[in-house]
């Protein structure tokens, strides 16, 4: 059975965007979850219906850790009414092919492309079946030094 419950989960939530998309999201009465590899800003993490779960994304053993359906700031998305997901992290700077550093690509590869796709079918996997669902990616321009 679903509950009215709004649940969104915010990725990149330690400042800028994802910070602002999620006190907005709170505001709006839908339950946040925000991860990100600080912490939560300290006027977004005191606002009721706002979790911070602290993740470095670029990480699979912490992406695992902590996408654990069993915690408790997770709950609310098994009988959500509607679910969101919203891909705000991202790593952005690129360099000249002749100048990019193989561990510095596959962390941005992995954080930019490979965990929003595990994330989105954790999420579908994690709330119900009938929920009305979406998944929004914040596109991000690439900045070459």
């Amino acid at each position: 059975m679903l509950s009215r419950v709004r649940f969104a989960l915010v990725t990149g939530t330690c400042r800028g965007l994802g910070a602002a998309l999620a006190s907005a999201l709170v505001e709006r009465g839908w339950r946040v979850v925000g991860c990100a590899r600080g912490a939560a800003p300290g006027a977004l993490d005191e606002l009721a219906g706002y979790a911070h779960v602290p993740v470095d994304l670029a990480d699979r053993a912490s992406v695992r850790a902590a996408f654990d359906a069993s915690r408790a700031e997770f709950a609310p998305l098994a009988t959500a009414e509607r679910a969101a997901l919203v891909h705000n992290a991202a790593v952005v700077a690129t360099a000249p092919f002749a100048a990019l550093d193989l561990d510095a690509t596959v962390d941005a590869v992995t954080l930019d492309l490979a965990v929003p796709l595990w994330l989105t079918g954790w999420c579908l996997r994690t709330a119900p079946r009938e929920a009305d669902e979406r998944a929004v990616a914040i596109p991000r321009r690439a900045v070459t030094p």
